[in-house]
């Protein structure tokens, strides 16, 4: 096919495929943009230096540390630069000297000046290297000083001199290297430090005037140097320059300082310029794409000093620029990848907008908002973007593409300005087709949706109708002259199910078509599905189809039943644009608020918004495919989406969770509170003790998590109080109140929102210790005075009864003739209240209303049944409900409710079994035991009743009232309690209910 490049300044595909980056700022809780510093410490932190403290950031918060004047561990607000050992983080500022944080504890402290009697100057940290827990290497304006910082005792700084080197004084950067020797950058140029010959040897091959920004020793031992306005300097392990990449030949353009380094691994080599970041690849020394969080920066004037790279050891990067704030950069998030539609600076930004996407073996077809119809050729993770040249619309009209549809050599384009195709082979743009419609030649305008059906016909839908063309090859493709028309003609989504049925969505409903083109009528009228914009195939093993509407997603089934999704269910969004399934029969569904995952089986949701790399929260209904290689496209205003299923979460990291604080009444648990032993601070406690007194303990917790850290549940569990994990969901925080004395056990488990859970729950141990009258001691003794208080009080009561006994026996003889002549009397009483207890045993089994035996009755007789049923004996239950009995009592008045319960009672009553239970259970249930029936017995026996009940209508009210019934049918399986058979029976109900009422229900 011959294609033709756009303009210089016309249309162009970015793909951002390559990676994707989170952007963090003082909006997001830090304390200032300026990020100059960027550290990791062993838990999975990131420590970042700014102009106003010292944060930590767990990926959901950030916790600041700032300078006070009151107390001096953090000498400075203004952070420049930070190292750290597995024990300490080594903190420098710009103008107050260093400090050092324990990272148990996160207890700082602060050391004024580096050398004792020194100037000013040399408190300002330009560099520094940690060689352990309490030495570290500082380099100053001043020099170079080898500090040695003890536990207990006084700072000491010796000076390591560079006057052999001849560089200067002003250091830059230290790096101490794997030989032992360390790098020390000047403004003057660098030199090798040797600390056993006490000498530093220069580089050879920098200039005197040559200013050092940045050094780093990279994975593989190649030593890198930043020189200011030269460029990229690789050094010798002698300490010769192997070569420089010079800032106006290999380095990007318009490059002119290279601030910062970092390994990336893999060969990457990243760096921090005053452009922003960029990706130097030692194996074909040259550089990538910029890293940024907006795509707009990439044609901004404006610049982006990074004066701090971290690489994480997990293979993302920590980026830090200057009045910018903190981005995060993920190269191997391919799974979601963006792919932008690029145009002049003068071009309207419509024009961005894909509108419908066609996909073959060599790449998609785009439809756009303004630019016609595009081709975009497979390449790689991204796609290189062309246009025919005659594709190029003549008119805004005809720029608006609706759909695409490619049958062999022909593209057919529906638009605004109706129907046309591209003839491939030829590159030529046939004339609008014109199409039967109605027994009349006409035009048919605004195509919306198109579709090939199994026998090779088209079906064509738009604002004015619907028609279908049998010979779409023919040089004059003419619609079908005999197509009834639909009832609503606004068609904007055509599906053809397994069946080969064809249903069209409209803004008032789907209706269907057979394969011949009868109509079948509205689907699933009762759903009232309205504004329809995709329809799909459900599983073949559930069968029926999927509707997108802008109402909600609908599952229609075979049988007519039918569900509805929206944010109740965990939709984002409930206006669903598209539906495509993938290999494992997700359904991923665009809308107007993103992307979202949805699980058929178990309705479980995962929503997708900008940070996982989405063009746009907005997409375009009709505007998606499913390539070759089972990846889908979704287009929206600002591109489309390409999306590998199969990778999506493959990189999702387990959480780590953290105890992020520790709350007793109110106030916060710190490292030196006696509480905590040993003392660390919260996210290093591993026991916590609670005092008598101690009445409210909230626990605060957290995960480290840098992928959508927002969207992290968490579930908790006291052993020892709680008896199961409680379900905390994006909740961060559980309180106790007055729990008493003991050991307990707190454990925090994070999952992500892909269903990842921690490894390992997060655990504290806590001990609750006893008031004075709750320890052991106390209650011994307090036990002691019980039994003695006891021994007292049973010996006085032994006399008391002893001379109540002498008075009792001569009552006795003075009481015994009386009793005798009280005997016959009371055996008549007793008869009479026998009799009258019968007559009442039966009144309390009877309801009131219908005659009928009661809940409490019909209870005992079905525990009766169950406990005399033999093995193979069997018994059912069916529980009965009279259809919108509401309706009847807020209608007709609750005297019709009562007779409509009297007529079943006595309809049903003489047509039961002489085995049979028949009662009332409650309000307008009813209950029947069936001892000695099967379930289809059963089953047929429910049908016969609510069939005469259908039968039987209420004739004493006018209108006469119609009463039905819903019934669920169990059977006993032989070793269920009553309430089991009775909750399955419900669940029968609750079935028959859901499917329609007037039907019977067997539980499986």
């Amino acid at each position: 096919m011959n294609r033709a490049w756009p303009l210089a300044l016309g249309l162009m595909l970015s793909s951002l495929a390559l990676g994707s980056v989170d952007h963090y700022d003082v909006n997001d809780g830090l304390s200032q943009n300026s990020v100059v510093a960027i550290e990791t410490d062993p838990r999975g932190f990131v420590w970042l230096g700014t102009e106003d403290g010292l944060n930590r950031f767990d990926g959901n918060e950030f916790r600041v540390y700032r300078a006070d004047p009151q107390r001096l561990e953090l000498p400075d607000g203004f952070i420049q630069r930070l190292d750290r050992t597995d024990e300490v983080l080594w903190i420098g500022t710009i103008g107050s000297g260093l400090a050092r944080m324990h990272l148990l504890q996160e207890r700082i402290e602060g050391l004024r000046t580096v050398l004792p009697d020194a100037p000013p100057a040399n408190l300002s940290v330009q560099a520094m290297a940690s060689l352990s827990a309490t030495r570290i290497l500082v380099g100053t304006a001043e020099g170079l000083f080898d500090v040695r910082w003890p536990e207990a005792g006084a700072a000491s700084a010796t000076v390591l001199s560079l006057e052999s080197a001849g560089i200067g004084e002003s250091v830059r950067t230290v790096v101490p290297l794997r030989d032992q020797r360390t790098l020390v950058g000047t403004d003057r140029g660098a030199c090798l430090h040797d600390s056993e010959q006490r000498r530093c040897d220069a580089v050879v091959g920098l200039g005197i005037a040559d200013r050092v920004m940045a050094a780093l020793e990279d994975a593989a031992g190649t030593l890198w140097i930043s020189v200011d306005q030269l460029g990229l300097v690789r050094l010798r392990t002698d300490g010769a320059v192997d070569r420089v990449f010079a800032f106006d030949q290999e380095l990007p353009a318009g490059v002119a300082r290279i601030l910062s380094m970092a390994d990336g691994g893999d060969g990457t080599l990243w760096l921090g310029t005053d452009q922003g970041a960029y990706p130097w690849r030692s194996d074909c020394q040259c550089t990538g794409l910029r890293v940024d969080a907006d795509d707009q920066m990439a044609v901004e004037s404006h610049r982006k000093l990074v004066y701090s790279l971290k690489a994480d050891g997990g293979g993302k990067l920590w980026i830090g620029a200057w009045n910018h704030g903190l981005d995060r950069y993920d190269p191997q998030r391919q799974a979601i990848s963006r792919h932008q539609v690029r145009v002049a600076r003068t071009a309207a930004d419509e024009s961005r907008a894909v509108r419908a996407i066609s996909s073959d073996s060599e790449g998609v077809w785009i439809g756009t908002y303004g630019q016609g119809a595009l081709r975009a050729n497979a390449d790689g993770p991204g796609y290189d973007y062309q246009q025919p040249a005659a594709l190029v619309p003549k008119s805004v009209a005809e720029g608006l593409i609706w759909s695409l549809l490619q049958i062999d050599q022909r593209l057919w384009i529906g638009s605004d300005a109706g129907l046309r195709w591209w003839q491939l082979d030829r590159q030529q743009l046939s004339e609008p087709v014109q199409l039967r419609k109605a027994q009349e030649l006409q035009e048919v305008r605004s195509v919306r949706s198109m579709m090939r059906d199994r026998q090779g016909r088209i079906w064509i839908g738009g604002e004015s109708g619907l028609v279908r063309i049998s010979q779409p090859q023919a040089a004059l493709p003419l619609a079908d002259p005999v197509l009834p028309e639909p009832p609503d003609a606004r068609v904007f989504a055509l599906h053809e199910d397994r069946a080969g049925r064809v249903w069209i969505g409209t803004w008032s409903g789907v209706y269907g078509y057979s394969q011949v083109g009868d109509p079948l009528g509205e689907l699933a009228p009762d759903a009232r599905i309205r504004v329809v914009w995709d329809i799909a195939d459900a599983a073949a093993d559930s069968g029926g189809l999927w509707v997108g509407s802008s109402d909600g997603l609908i599952w229609v089934g075979d049988d007519g039943r039918w569900r509805r999704y929206t944010e109740a269910d965990g939709l984002a969004n409930r206006v669903i644009y598209a539906i495509e399934a993938d290999d494992q029969g997700m359904l991923w569904l665009s809308s107007n608020r993103g992307i979202m995952r949805f699980d058929p089986r178990s309705g479980a949701v995962i929503n997708f918004g900008l940070r996982d790399q989405l063009q746009h929260i907005e997409f375009m209904f009709g505007s998606h495919a499913k390539d070759l290689q089972g990846r889908l496209l979704f287009g929206g205003a600002r591109g489309f989406n390409r999306i590998d299923p199969a990778q999506v979460a493959s990189g999702d990291l387990a959480p780590r969770p953290q105890l992020t604080g520790v709350l007793v009444d109110g106030r916060e648990v710190g490292a030196a509170d006696p509480r905590v032993s040993p003392a660390v601070a919260a996210p290093s406690i591993r026991s916590l003790r609670l005092f008598a007194g101690d009445s409210v303990v909230e626990l605060r917790y957290g995960a480290i998590a840098f992928d959508q850290p927002r969207e992290l549940r968490f579930r908790y569990r006291l052993h020892g109080f709680d008896l199961r994990w409680q379900e905390a969901d994006k909740r961060r925080y559980a309180s106790y109140t007055n729990l008493p004395p003991g050991q307990y056990q707190f454990q925090i488990e994070a999952i992500s929102r892909f269903g990842t859970p921690s490894v390992a729950p997060r655990s504290l141990d806590i001990e609750v210790l006893p008031h004075w009258y709750q320890t052991r001691w106390f209650q011994a003794l307090l036990l002691m005075m019980v039994l003695a208080s006891i021994a007292l009080l049973l010996q006085w009561r032994v006399r008391q009864l002893e001379a109540r006994k002498r008075v009792l026996e001569a009552q006795v003889a003075e009481r015994t003739l009386e009793i005798r002549s009280q005997r016959d009397a009371l055996d008549r009483q007793h008869a009479e209240l026998q009799r009258i207890n019968a007559e009442l045993a039966a009144l309390s089994s009877r309801d009131s209303l219908t005659g009928l035996y009661n809940r409490r009755a019909l209870l005992e007789q079905l525990e009766l049944c169950r406990t005399q049923a033999q093995p193979g004996t069997d018994l059912a239950v069916a529980l009965v409900d009279l259809d919108h009995f509401k309706r009847i009592n807020d209608h007709h008045g609750h005297a019709a409710g009562d007779a409509a319960l009297i007529h079943l009672a006595r309809l049903w009553e003489p047509l039961l079994p002489e085995s049979a239970v028949f009662g009332r259970y409650g309000g307008e249930e009813f209950l029947l035991i069936l001892p000695g029936h099967p379930l289809t017995a059963a089953n047929a026996i429910c049908e016969s009743l609510i069939a005469q009940l259908r039968a039987h209508p209420m004739t004493r009210y006018q209108p006469q009232i119609a009463l039905r019934a819903s019934v669920g049918v169990a059977r006993f399986d032989g070793s269920e309690h009553v309430a089991q058979l009775l909750q399955r029976a419900d669940a029968a109900l609750y079935q028959a209910k859901h499917g329609g009422r007037d039907r019977v229900v067997a539980a499986r």
